[in-house]
């Protein structure tokens, strides 16, 4: 039996129609299904049964006007899914803004945290729902709130909340909602990382900052350190980071600020935002959808 020669949105069709008939059969016409024949034991493959509860499905829906009512669960996800890439933007846009705030001068690692603090702690803990399948770690609010608003009228009997209820099982419950959701919630984090990006480059554009660094317990060695470690994959990718004599004349008192040293910070804020912000949620991202269409390919 080969379930992947049905289209998933078919299959959710027909869901969706067995709920409704199973509350509200009384009131749909079947007249253009009962004439569809049927077929013997004998000739029975479970493509062609398949393939007849598909036909069968759309004349129902073409009949008794249930188009609107079939597809509004998904056209509300999918506006809900917009608004929240919206919202995702527009705080990244006031995350770096604060950051940044009205001084020239950037405390650079003072900024690192507060660009990709709250990015890195979502992805351990989506790391850690999809682990253990935790429901409550691997969705974010906001992916939670899109998800709910389909299904807001659950104690509903009419036509439309049926086929609302039915929709939301589908494809926001068990290994195929999980990884939907999971798209959302890298999608959220995607328009907000590369809102800020975005900003942070006209911001740059437009400014002249000087970026600084320093330490109240730490060792005086361990940020440098730290730096050189991390600008090794940023110089990967092209961007340039700053050296040891740059690091060291960057350090909160000193008076050297050229413009050479500002280029190389900038090169070092940047690639730092697109190698531990925006390339992981690409990545995880893509496997979200590849086992989101694998998840449904098996259902």
């Amino acid at each position: 039996m080969n379930v992947n020669q049905k289209p998933f949105s078919d299959l959710v069709h027909l869901e969706q129609l067995r709920h409704i008939e199973t509350k509200k059969a009384s009131e749909l016409s079947y007249a253009s299904v009962a004439d569809m024949g049927s077929h013997t034991t004998r000739d029975f493959s479970y493509q062609q049964f398949l393939n007849r509860l598909t036909t069968r499905a759309k004349r129902l829906v073409h009949d008794n006007a249930l188009t609107q009512d079939i597809e509004q669960p998904q056209k509300l996800f999918l506006r809900a899914t917009r608004v929240c890439i919206i919202i995702a933007a527009i705080l990244g846009v006031l995350a770096v803004g604060h950051a940044v705030g009205e001084s020239a001068t950037l405390n650079i690692y003072w900024l690192i945290t507060v660009l990709l603090g709250f990015n890195f702690l979502s992805i351990l803990l989506w790391i850690l729902g999809i682990s253990f399948n935790l429901q409550s770690l691997r969705n974010g609010v906001v992916a939670q709130l899109a998800c709910w608003l389909p299904y807001r009228n659950k104690e509903s009997d009419s036509i439309r909340a049926l086929a609302t209820r039915a929709w939301w099982e589908t494809c926001l419950t068990g290994s195929i909602g999980k990884w939907r959701i999971s798209t959302l919630t890298h999608q959220f984090w995607l328009a907000y990382l590369g809102a800020g990006l975005t900003f942070l480059i006209l911001l740059m554009m437009a400014k002249q900052y000087d970026f600084i660094w320093g330490t109240t317990l730490l060792p005086d060695n361990s940020l440098p350190k730290l730096t050189q470690f991390l600008g090794t994959p940023v110089e990967m990718i092209g961007f340039r980071s700053p050296d040891t004599q740059q690091i060291a004349s960057s350090r909160v008192g000193s008076a050297i600020h050229d413009a050479e040293i500002r280029s190389a910070w900038a090169g070092f804020l940047l690639g730092m935002l697109l190698v531990y912000g925006l390339f992981p949620r690409v990545i995880l991202l893509s496997i979200s959808l590849f086992m989101l269409r694998l998840a449904e390919s098996r259902y």
